[in-house]
């Protein structure tokens, strides 16, 4: 428990320094905690199962695993842990909500079960090659929508982060997903309010243009026609 409290005491402090200074926060902030607490407490909570050979060492891990369990569960994003052969063993009830499988349905799954099938064999390699890496956590998709799929096939896009750790059980992968339907939504209807306004300007412009065009033929016409007049009107010796 203490790393745990150590870990988001410390990204607490990271948070309050960013007010303090008056700069703002990374955007992925919020999500790089949870994934920290989370991987930390599932480290946690495998230590203690570790030491668990008496009747004093079962209770700690109950205990470990009801506060570990009301942690994941009062979360807000998905969280989702699978093994070495990314096989979910740990899925919490924000993910239950998001994707739409009850968690005795999932665990011992593939995560690729949440994946559209599309993409499953891409989000394979890259969670094994991030594995492979120096860097225990980071942002999944570089800056590019990545998609889910709910039990009902409905694909939607969503952010995530993952972070791995190597245990005594083997490496583990901790993923931390956010439904962002709502954001991209908001997103393209500003994009195509944005275009309609800019087609709607461009069409005003043009109009304009033209309705000057026309007014300026029309005043060109007359002053010729008037030119026309005048020099016929004129008395001959005056061209003399």
């Amino acid at each position: 428990m203490a790393i745990v409290l150590a870990v988001m005491a410390t990204s607490t402090f990271l948070a309050a320094a960013h007010v303090a200074s008056g700069t703002p926060a990374p955007a992925g902030l919020p999500l790089v905690m949870a994934l920290a607490a989370a991987t930390c407490g599932v480290a946690w909570v495998l230590a203690v199962r570790d030491a668990a050979r008496d009747r004093a060492g079962k209770q700690a891990l109950d205990g470990a695993d009801a506060r570990l369990a009301g942690l994941l569960d009062s979360a807000m994003d998905a969280i989702i842990t699978v093994d070495s052969e990314q096989n979910v063993i740990l899925y919490n009830k924000a993910a239950e909500k998001i994707f739409g499988w009850p968690t005795p349905e999932m665990l011992g799954q593939p995560l690729t079960r949440l994946i559209p099938p599309r993409h499953r064999g891409a989000h394979g390699d890259q969670v094994r090659r991030f594995g492979q890496t120096g860097t225990t956590s980071r942002r999944m998709g570089d800056g590019t929508v990545l998609y889910g799929q709910r039990a009902s096939g409905e694909e939607f896009p969503l952010e995530a982060s993952i972070s791995h750790l190597d245990t005594a059980h083997g490496k583990l992968f901790t993923v931390i997903l956010r439904d962002v339907t709502e954001r991209v939504r908001a997103s393209e209807e500003l994009s195509a309010f944005a275009s309609a306004a800019h087609a709607i300007r461009e069409s005003e412009k043009t109009r304009i243009a033209r309705e000057l065009h026309d007014e300026l033929a029309q005043s060109l016409t007359a002053i010729k026609m008037d030119a026309t007049w005048i020099r016929q009107a004129m008395p001959a010796d005056a061209d003399a």
